[in-house]
């Protein structure tokens, strides 16, 4: 693999290149160019806020657009995606998130 090959890269190159194609469906799809611009924006408060390279965040979603789009944003923020299932009990989301440091 090379260092470029990353969903992001495949994520940029999708959205110049035929940004109107569907990415997503569910709750009124999502084109590659909005997915892109919406994950960018995602990124953009996530730093805002303070996260920074390397830090984990979760994300306690169902599987929803709003997750994929969240995970996009981490990604595309430097940081690391900690999946949280909303199911588990809060004993153990409480633990995952201590030994994740999230």
């Amino acid at each position: 693999m090379y260092k470029d090959e990353t969903v992001l890269h495949y994520l940029k190159l999708r959205a110049s290149g035929s940004g109107d194609a569907m990415a997503a469906v569910g709750a009124g799809g999502m084109t590659y160019a909005e997915l892109d611009d919406m994950s960018d924006r995602i990124a953009a408060s996530l730093l805002h806020a303070g996260v920074t390279a390397g830090e984990c965040v979760g994300v306690g979603y169902d599987h929803c657009l709003e997750a994929l789009l969240s995970i996009l944003g981490i990604l595309k923020a430097g940081a690391v995606y900690v999946p949280l299932n909303p199911e588990y009990p809060a004993s153990r989301l409480e633990y995952m998130m201590d030994d994740a440091g999230v």
